[in-house]
């Protein structure tokens, strides 16, 4: 403001007439959205849906290049199985496609989209624990490396990812009414 005032002939007129109550409308996002990531992320997850929808045995063909390392896996999943919970998968994968296009048109987090998050972060946890807990998803299981060493990183990392988006919107949505 004082560079406004030093280089700017015109001043700003204060109006001194308002009050806090006068900004209970006003919208306040935590984040401003990065277009780039949005596309991103819109395009991966397309690409992701795409290739393990068509591709279901993918997993198979992983697991079975491990069979040429060193590294013996400790199960293998059950493609049948799998297949179950990638309707799920897919599910949660259109709703951040969608997540992702609404950043784009709004530009901020707002407290809506921010729930919204939140609840695919959720639902996405729930799915992964699922997947970890269910031993039908595995044959020959002797221990826990491979698929479900996977699921259990992505589990812990939704734990995660869950506290921290509750605390964003405890923090910065507590007081809007």
């Amino acid at each position: 403001m004082q560079l406004a005032r030093i280089y700017n002939e015109e001043t700003a007129v204060l109006n001194n007439d308002w009050t806090p109550d006068d900004l209970k409308d006003v919208e306040v996002s935590f984040k401003v959205n990065s277009v780039l990531e949005s596309v991103f992320t819109i395009i991966f997850t397309i690409f992701a849906l795409i290739i393990v929808n068509f591709i279901p045995t993918l997993i198979s063909i992983a697991e079975k290049s491990f069979e040429k390392s060193t590294l013996t896996l400790g199960h293998y999943v059950n493609i049948d199985v799998f297949k179950t919970f990638l309707i799920f998968i897919s599910i949660l994968w259109i709703g951040q496609i969608i997540y992702h296009i609404l950043l784009l048109f709004t530009g901020t987090i707002t407290r809506k989209l921010a729930l919204y998050d939140l609840c695919l972060e959720i639902l996405s946890g729930i799915l992964f624990i699922s997947l970890l807990t269910n031993m039908n998803v595995y044959s020959n299981y002797s221990s826990i490396l491979g698929f479900r060493a996977i699921f259990a990183l992505v589990a812990v990392i939704n734990i995660i990812e869950i506290l921290s988006k509750l605390y964003k919107i405890f923090k910065y949505y507590s007081n809007m009414k």
